[in-house]
């Protein structure tokens, strides 16, 4: 009897080699699985980041088209002239006449910006403001008073004309080429013709032969000074009670020089002032001498 005899290393049943063979594979396949796995979430985390780089940009730039940027600077200004000015009546009555001028100034502006567009708005506003009062040591009848409140709002109207428009630069016009209010009234009403042109001219160029002489500004210095003797050549009746009515005409209008706005430029504010002092002294000399003389 042969006995064959195998040894233990050699010796795997078929089932046992089978089952040991499938779960070799099943092994296999789940490490295949678990590594693509990994690699499938890794590509994805890769992906992810790729997007959130790509769109970081894109966000960016949709922020700032909605980001509103706005300003807004305001400035505002208000200042206030004042003048007293004392007048005696024939009787003794010492009157204190207070003039005060206010302006006011004010400036906005607003800018805004969304993206690629702008938006800018600006406004600006002023405004001016005249007022008087008196006060009386001893009596002042109604009819004085009136006098006084009137002649003072036909001032008003007479400085502001000057001041606030072109008369001013007419009347410093005049200074500067050697003409005082006396000659300025003296060729009141023939200055538009040709005559007294050329002779403005000739006057021109024998004392200031540097400057020129604007025809159109002296035209118009004359005519408001014609207008204003016109306008006031009620005002020594209006000042009768006064013991001086002349002075007490140029004194208040020196106080209407005084609370005018004041110039930025000192030297030109003085030239503005002297000039319609000059005006008014011309005034002055016209409507109260005339009644003197009579």
């Amino acid at each position: 009897m042969d006995t064959q005899s195998i040894g233990s290393s050699n010796f795997f049943p078929q089932s046992y080699l089978k089952d040991a063979d499938v779960k070799e594979q099943g092994h296999e396949r789940k490490k295949d699985i678990e590594e693509n796995r990994r690699h499938s979430l890794q590509r994805l985390n890769e992906l992810a980041g790729d997007v959130h780089h790509r769109n970081r940009p894109q966000e960016a730039e949709r922020t700032a088209s909605v980001t509103t940027e706005m300003a807004l600077q305001t400035y505002a200004e208000r200042t206030s002239h004042s003048a007293d000015i004392q007048v005696t009546t024939q009787e003794g009555d010492v009157v204190t006449i207070n003039m005060q001028e206010l302006s006011a100034r004010s400036q906005s502006e607003f800018q805004a910006q969304q993206g690629g567009n702008s938006l800018s708005i600006y406004s600006e506003s002023s405004s001016q403001s005249s007022s008087f009062s008196f006060s009386v040591e001893g009596n002042l009848n109604e009819d004085e008073q009136k006098s006084i409140a009137d002649l003072i709002k036909k001032m008003t109207k007479v400085s502001d004309k000057f001041f606030k428009g072109d008369i001013a630069s007419a009347f410093k016009h005049a200074q500067k080429i050697g003409f005082d209010s006396d000659q300025i009234s003296g060729f009141s009403m023939d200055l538009n013709r040709q005559k007294s042109v050329q002779a403005v001219a000739a006057y021109q160029q024998t004392t200031v032969p540097d400057q020129n002489v604007n025809t159109d500004l002296l035209q118009q210095a004359s005519d408001f000074l014609a207008q204003t003797k016109d306008f006031l050549a009620d005002a020594n009746a209006m000042l009768d009670f006064l013991e001086q009515p002349q002075q007490g005409f140029n004194d208040l209008f020196a106080g209407m020089a005084q609370i005018q706005p004041v110039d930025p430029n000192p030297i030109e504010d003085k030239k503005g002032q002297d000039a319609f002092l000059d005006m008014i002294n011309n005034v002055s000399d016209d409507v109260f001498g005339e009644t003197d003389d009579e």
